[in-house]
Formats: C-alpha cells, structure tokens, sequence
C-alpha cells in the first residue's frame, strides 16, 4: 500500500474513532440528532423549491459584489489621500526612498572612509600585513631550501650507493 493511501487510511480510521467515542455522550447524539432533521428538512425544502436556493444565491452574490465594490472606492480614496498628502508636504520622500537615500550615504562615507582618506591606524596594518607577509615568504624559503638540500643529498648518495 502507498505512503498516501496508508494516510489516507489512518486519517479516516481516526476520524470514525472520534466519531465513535464523541456518540458515546447522549447530549451529543441528540445535537446530531436533531442538527441532521433540520438539514434533512432544508434539503427536502430546496428540492421542492429551487428558485429560492436561487434566489437566496444570487442576494448573497450580490451583497458580495457590493462589498467588493465599497473595497475598492475605500482603497482608491486612500490611494488619493496619500498622493494629495504627498503632493502637498514639501520635501516628501516615500519611505524607500528615503531608505534607498541613506544607505547610498552610508555606502559613499564608508568608500571614502577606506579608500580616499585611510587613517593612519589603517595604514599601519597595512604595513604590519605586508611584514607578516614578508615572514611568511622567508619562512616558505627557508622549509624550501631545506627540501631541496634533503632531495639533493639523497639523490647524492643513491649515486654514491650505485658506485
């Protein structure tokens, strides 16, 4: 069996088992009870009559439209609102904007900060990086320098060995 019909199998399994224990409560089975008279009354109801299930759709249908309608004058007089408050503020800025003005600031002040006028305290680890630099690459000569003294002696005394 799938891994979905096995979920699907488990699901309807609980589903009858709280079923089953929610019957166990007599207040319960009476809700139930007379909840399922009155949907059997009004399917009964609808049967007999569909013009007013049609009826009663098409008033909610359009108490729905009308909503949606009253949604949209709402959204464009605010819309309008804002662009008149706007227009009228000298010196508005929408708030991206004004974001998009302050990081451009950050960014320029930390570009001159580091480029145009490095502190001396910047320039001094710049010095003490390339001393390091210096250390480490007279480092990696001296251990080359070692290897090839070490490679050179064993080829020396391979062809002294073969002599």
């Amino acid at each position: 069996m799938s891994r979905g019909r096995k979920t699907l199998r488990n699901v309807l399994v609980g589903v009858a088992i709280g079923a089953g224990i929610s019957l166990l409560d007599k207040e319960n089975r009476e809700k139930i009870s007379r909840k399922g008279k009155k949907l059997t009354k009004k399917i009964t109801e609808w049967k007999e009559d569909p013009q007013s299930v049609k009826d009663v759709v098409k008033s909610q249908l359009k108490v729905v439209q009308s909503s949606v309608e009253k949604l949209e004058d709402n959204v464009q007089s605010v819309k309008d609102k804002w662009i008149e408050i706007k227009d009228s503020v000298p010196g508005f800025k929408s708030p991206k904007s004004a974001m998009q003005e302050f990081v451009q600031e950050k960014v320029v002040e930390k570009v001159e900060e580091k480029v145009l006028f490095p502190s001396e305290n910047k320039q001094d680890s710049i010095v003490k990086s390339s001393e390091a630099t210096i250390e480490v690459k007279d480092e990696t000569d001296a251990k080359l320098k070692e290897k090839m003294e070490e490679i050179f002696d064993d080829v020396v005394l391979s062809k002294n060995k073969e002599e």
